[in-house]
């Protein structure tokens, strides 16, 4: 009896191919007309998807597809409106089976048009490596999911592959596959872009002119099992040819709603590390100023993993080393390099972006959530969404000091209307760190940028983390928090970033400094907050 039923269930098994037919599915490349899917399943499988734009009901789908074991497969589906809500779904079987198993039903989003809200995510360096926990980078994605933004944008160092041991084609593979089950969370309803980190191993200072090396081997490996943007009538971006490489899809730009995405690549073109080293190359600046230029968008955004050129070889800091190099055009004494460095490129990053009236530069690689506001422009440093790490700041490691600095983890949850920009630090906290007013999904910090319907000027509003007064100050500062902390530092430092002294109590006795500027920097256990202070006797 036992043996018939067992029979009976193999034959089940078959027919219906519900046995180790385990897949992941990703979404990309969202246009007006079309959606890219991505789906890979570990035995050969036949499938179609089925899709519509009422839950329940797919009157359209697609052409039947033959997926390879353990190999991508990519496919458009078409026919789609823009402004409009899908919901989809694979049928698959195993060959030669009589009948298809039915997926999950998923949703996506085509492009809004101008004047209509919408949200999108942002997360920077998952790594996946000994100084993350990958249960807090699945939470952040599921987080993100509940959200429903329109999309994620990655900003890089997903694959480290330069970090590898061994830099061979097995396991290039291997680490870049390890991240598909991680985006599989949200990405089969929040379409992926790609931004390409350092730890891509996509470098220039890395090739040698053979179809092995690491950057080509890093770049087809990428475009395999992750569709990003390639130019068409929706995105622009890089129309080169590599040898070996085809088009790299590494840097690209569209419009969604009242806002200009742009997503730049450092990487490919440097040769050399440091200083002036570090550039986007002239073909992909002056694809820049034009698509600036051009956009009537009213909120421009730009991605780029770090800044262009800072004083650290690895690209490390903020606003405190964006007037260098490219990025800013001065040389490490000061004076003004660009000219000579970039000869017939016209201006430096930073000024490119402000004359073009570019909103927010957001920008990964130094692990933690910083906003900064110099030279016209805000620049964000992103978070990550997997670090073990929830207490320190890394980038004060790296040179920071203005603006509002808070630890890891999480991700930024971007709100776009027609008159303005909320960007949302949200919190991963797992349940075991739950305590002490901390919870899953709390707001850190917010701020908003608004369009002045006269001026054209933004200006930005957020809720202070701390209040510091007075400001100058003759004899003591006070310093009063927005929220209950139960512990807190406040460190007086020179600008050069000697610590003078520090105290767990307020107000904060200034009466023996000389007169002068001073930094405050004010550590609670929840966040870093920096501020300026005047002492005047």
């Amino acid at each position: 009896m036992l043996r018939n039923v067992l029979l009976l269930l193999s034959a089940l098994c078959f027919s219906l191919a519900v046995c180790a037919q385990n897949f992941t599915e990703l979404l990309g490349r969202p246009t007006t007309k079309s959606v890219t899917a991505s789906i890979m399943f570990d035995a050969d499988t036949d499938l179609y998807w089925e899709y519509g734009t009422t839950s329940g009901s797919y009157p359209l789908k697609t052409a039947t597809f033959k997926a390879t074991a353990n190999t991508p497969l990519e496919a458009d589906i078409t026919g789609l409106t823009a402004n409009t809500t899908y919901v989809y779904r694979v049928r698959y079987k195993s060959a030669g089976a009589t009948g298809y198993n039915t997926g999950l039903e998923h949703t996506f989003q085509t492009p809004r048009p101008a004047g209509t809200s919408f949200t999108f995510a942002i997360e920077a360096d998952p790594h996946l490596d000994e100084n993350t926990l990958p249960e807090s980078y699945r939470l952040t994605l599921k987080n993100i999911l509940a959200d429903k933004p329109d999309f994620l944008v990655d900003l890089g160092d997903d694959f480290m592959t330069d970090k590898l041991a061994v830099k061979t084609q097995p396991e290039i593979t291997a680490r870049t596959l390890l991240n598909r089950s991680y985006f599989n969370e949200a990405c089969h309803s929040v379409p992926l872009f790609l931004v390409l980190g350092n730890h891509e191993g996509e470098a220039g200072f890395m090739l040698n002119n053979t179809a092995n090396s690491v950057p080509v081997m890093a770049t087809n490996t990428r475009k395999i099992y992750y569709p990003n943007p390639l130019p068409n009538d929706f995105y622009t971006g890089n129309v080169t040819t590599e040898t070996f490489v085809g088009l790299r899809e590494n840097y690209y730009a569209w419009e969604w709603g009242n806002a200009l995405f742009v997503v730049l690549d450092p990487y490919w073109y440097t040769q050399k590390k440091g200083d002036w080293g570090w550039t986007l190359g002239k073909t992909q600046y002056d694809w820049l100023a034009k698509t600036l230029a051009t956009s009537k968008a009213t909120f421009k955004f730009v991605f780029c993993h770090q800044l262009v050129g800072t004083s650290d070889a690895d690209g490390r800091g903020g606003t405190e080393v964006g007037h260098l190099y490219e990025q800013g055009g001065l040389n490490a004494d000061g004076s003004y390099g660009f000219d000579a460095n970039r000869p017939g490129w016209g201006k430096p990053l930073n000024t490119l972006m402000k004359d073009n009236n570019v909103t927010i530069f957001f920008h990964g690689h130094d692990h933690f959530y910083g906003k900064q506001e110099k030279f016209g422009l805000i620049f964000q440093e992103v978070p990550q969404p997997s670090a073990k790490n929830i207490t320190n700041i890394t980038g004060l490691d790296y040179g920071y000091v203005e603006g509002v600095l808070m630890p890891n983890r999480g991700y930024l949850r971007v709100t776009v209307t027609n008159n303005d920009v909320k960007v949302e630090y949200v919190k991963t906290y797992l349940p075991a760190e739950e305590k002490n007013g901390l919870k899953n999904g709390q707001v850190a910090h917010s701020y908003t940028v608004t369009r002045n319907l006269i001026t054209g000027v933004p200006t930005v509003t957020e809720k202070d983390l701390v209040r510091v007064y007075p400001n100058p100050a003759t004899s003591q500062v006070h310093v009063a928090f927005s929220e209950p902390v139960s512990n807190y530092t406040i460190r007086v430092a020179n600008l050069a970033g000697q610590v003078l002294f520090e105290t767990s109590r307020t107000p904060v006795d200034v009466s023996r400094l000389p007169e002068g500027t001073y930094l405050l920097n004010i550590q609670t256990d929840r966040f870093d907050f920096n501020k300026r202070i005047q002492v005047s006797h």
